[in-house]
């Protein structure tokens, strides 16, 4: 399957089925299908994972707590698939030069910030009618919210829209994979070691705050490693690994899916050892071990899994490219970005809390969303900056 023109890139297509992803036609086309639809499952893993109520779980039974507790796994799905979708489409661009990342990194603007922007702008409108702010402390918030700088932070990074925080993440990625591709070209084991030294400069930068009488004001050791690209960066650099080795591991598909599975087995092996560090309302994550675990060892597995889902037919190759899931895989955006905030709550106290009647009306508000407001958007500012810069 090959598509060549870029609105096939953001347009759903009513006509898409399965397809063999192991065809060579399909692994040039830049667009994977299963990996759309697991755009899904990562956002709702994350929602699960903030609205799960242990309260509500009938006494005796731990399992359901055992998994939802620790779902911002979905966070550490988004970031492997960022590196391998960046590294994918615009490595092989960059290796001989920079002189392609003006538009590169504007068109990583168009895809996340008008919509972010709009959400931002309207969340920060409401929040006045139900909570008082000094004016200066708001326009101050609104600032570092909209330029993304609120998520260097421990004291701001959940402001406005909370969870993007994940989006200054994202764009450190963006604004330094360019200069990676050309620096490494395709020496992608280069990327372990600049991992492992962007780890040493988390606990040097822990230790330098930690020392200063503000330094609580920027993050202990936990931020860095946390919420950070120097913290995270190896979940972005695992995705760039499996771009790297892709056309290589394309002779080694069998009839079985072994990496589907191993890699499925490997996430929920994961969470739950998560779920057995997790003590209480805290994380497992907050744990030494589960920082370890989900930095380090997660993303090893989603890239066997992500293998899997491109290189092999499977269930579950099969269900993520379906229609529906194409669907909402391309309104998880969306979704991610109003499952927490003034939707989320004007929605929880329509519906006195429930959850599921949430999980549903957030899904379709992030359709409108997506079909009114992203993807119109997308296209327009990348029309505008070809008909601007040609």
């Amino acid at each position: 399957m090959k598509l060549s023109h870029p609105k096939n890139l953001i347009r759903f297509n009513a006509n898409l089925k399965t397809i063999h992803l192991y065809d060579m036609s399909a692994l040039n086309s830049n667009y994977f299908p299963a990996l759309t639809g697991i755009r899904a499952i990562a956002a709702y893993l994350v929602f699960f994972h903030h609205f799960f109520n242990p309260e509500n779980v009938p006494e005796g039974i731990f399992l359901p707590e055992f998994l939802f507790g620790e779902m911002h796994i979905g966070v550490t799905f988004f970031f492997v698939l960022s590196g391998f979708l960046i590294h994918n489409r615009y490595a092989k661009k960059f290796e001989s030069g920079l002189s392609g990342f003006k538009p590169y990194f504007f068109s990583r603007m168009a895809r996340v910030m008008p919509l972010f922007l709009v959400i931002t702008l309207l969340t920060f409108i409401v929040v006045p009618f139900f909570k008082v702010v000094a004016p200066l402390k708001w326009s101050l918030l609104f600032l570092l919210n909209i330029s993304l700088l609120k998520g260097f932070s421990e004291f701001t990074k959940f402001s406005g829209i909370a969870q993007s925080w994940s989006l200054t993440v994202e764009f450190c990625f963006y604004a330094l994979a360019p200069v990676l591709f050309f620096l490494f070209r395709n020496q992608v084991k280069r990327y372990l070691f600049l991992s492992l030294f962007f780890l040493i400069i988390c606990f040097a930068l822990a230790n330098f705050f930690k020392a200063l009488p503000f330094g609580n004001r920027i993050g202990d050791l936990h931020f860095f490693l946390g919420y950070t690209f120097l913290g995270r960066s190896f979940e972005f650099f695992a995705g760039c690994f499996l771009s790297s080795r892709l056309n290589k591991w394309k002779n080694f598909t069998g009839s079985i899916p072994v990496y589907t599975i191993a890699g499925c087995v490997g996430i929920v092996f994961s969470l739950l050892c998560l779920s057995f560090l997790r003590e209480g309302d805290t994380a497992g994550v907050f744990h030494p071990i589960g920082i370890g675990i989900n930095n380090f060892l997660l993303p090893v597995f989603i890239v066997a899994f992500f293998r899997g889902l491109i290189l092999e037919t499977s269930f579950f190759q099969r269900f993520l490219s379906s229609r529906i899931m194409q669907f909402l895989g391309k309104s998880s955006y969306a979704f991610y970005l109003i499952h927490i905030g003034i939707f989320e709550s004007l929605i929880s106290f329509i519906n006195l809390d429930n959850r599921l009647v949430s999980f549903f009306l957030l899904n379709i508000i992030a359709i409108f969303l997506y079909r009114f407001v992203e993807e119109p958007a997308q296209i327009r500012l990348q029309k505008w900056y070809s008909f601007r810069f040609g």
